[in-house]
């Protein structure tokens, strides 16, 4: 993700969040994975880019709901 952002892509930086919050979530992890992908969000959110924002906002909600957040996860 480092290497993304110092290349200057915040597209494939965004992507690469949404990646890893999916593999925290899977591995256990999912209120880590929550904590750090909203974190990112308003990075995401600005790229204007439709898919990468809403491949965010669904992992977001699984993860939070993973996490037993489910009232946040709406």
């Amino acid at each position: 993700a480092e290497h993304c952002e110092a290349a200057g892509s915040p597209l494939l930086r965004g992507f690469v969040d949404v990646r890893e919050a999916r593999w925290g979530t899977a591995n256990g992890q999912a209120a880590a994975a929550a904590s750090r992908l909203r974190e990112r969000m308003p990075a995401i959110e600005s790229t204007g880019y439709p898919i990468l924002r809403a491949e965010a906002q669904a992992q977001l909600a699984e993860s939070l709901a993973r996490a037993g957040r489910y009232a946040e996860a709406l």
